[in-house]
């Protein structure tokens, strides 16, 4: 069921990215939480470490419900960005024990470079929109930036690859709803975070 299950993933992304682009809203309703269905599925048919794989589990439920509530129309993005720091604390319990501490603090470093002016930027624009965002955004920046650094210093090129992928589709996504909208924002926002979610998935 392996080959199955990722090419389903893959087909199930692949539509969410045209229904984003064409913005066909049904579409997008459909495709975006049947991908961490799919990579669910794809986990538990892998024969991976027990205990790395069930964190990953937790860790693409938790993509999923944050998936469902940054996609609905209510005002739900504190619960979406809480389910994905969630998310990215059970990638890094199911990372860490592969991961080297020297190489996670030198990749930590090396991030935090442009991760924390970064970070600044988008609390300032988010405190325009509430200044109840300001807490939970740095909360998060912290968070996923940490993931990111764990992924690298596991050595693994696709958990590498699918960490920076996360820090990268947070960042546009970061930077389009509280600094500067761009044009193609969502759908880039889309196609890095799915690859993230493949990279990890793939680092198994």
């Amino acid at each position: 069921m392996t080959i199955p299950l990722l090419i389903a993933a893959g087909l199930a992304a692949i539509l969410n990215w045209l229904a984003v682009a064409a913005r066909v809203r049904w579409l997008e309703l459909v495709s975006k939480p049947a991908v961490p269905i799919f990579l669910v599925g794809l986990v538990l048919s892998m024969e991976a470490n027990p205990r790395r794989a069930n964190w990953f589990v937790v860790a693409l439920l938790f993509s999923l419900a944050g998936d469902v509530f940054l996609m609905l129309r209510a005002n739900l993005f504190i619960a979406g960005l809480v389910a994905f720091l969630l998310a990215h604390v059970a990638f890094i319990v199911g990372l860490a024990p592969d991961a080297d501490p020297t190489l996670i603090a030198v990749a930590a470093v090396a991030m935090g470079v442009v991760v924390v002016p970064l970070l600044r930027r988008v609390a300032k624009g988010a405190a325009q929109v509430a200044p109840g965002l300001v807490p939970p955004v740095y909360a998060y920046g912290v968070v996923i930036t940490a993931m990111a650094a764990v992924a690298m210093g596991t050595a693994n090129p696709f958990a590498m690859a699918g960490g920076l992928m996360f820090l990268l589709s947070d960042a546009l996504l970061a930077w389009n709803r509280f600094v500067r909208p761009f044009g193609w924002g969502p759908l880039f926002v889309m196609v890095t975070y799915h690859a993230a979610l493949f990279g990890l998935v793939m680092s198994l």
